[in-house]
């Protein structure tokens, strides 16, 4: 069954950013994702990531972006 557009990558993903900041202290966070995935993409997006950077995978040969976010 698929999960989609029913809130839960929202709901973890808010709580990830809480862990961050408000127990490990975090006032900033990178995250990678990989370009294609443009579910992630737009979840990051939503939440007020930025695009800070992108590379190419030497694993997987697929191209990842760089986000970041502060916390504050």
């Amino acid at each position: 069954t698929s999960f989609r557009g029913s809130g839960r990558g929202t709901e973890g993903h808010v709580h990830r950013l809480g862990v961050a900041k408000d127990i490990l202290g975090y006032d900033y966070a990178l995250c990678t994702v990989d370009k294609a995935n443009a579910a992630q993409v737009a979840l990051l997006i939503k939440h007020g990531w930025y695009r800070l950077d992108s590379f190419i995978s030497t694993k997987t040969g697929h191209e990842v972006a760089l986000y970041g976010r502060s916390l504050t």
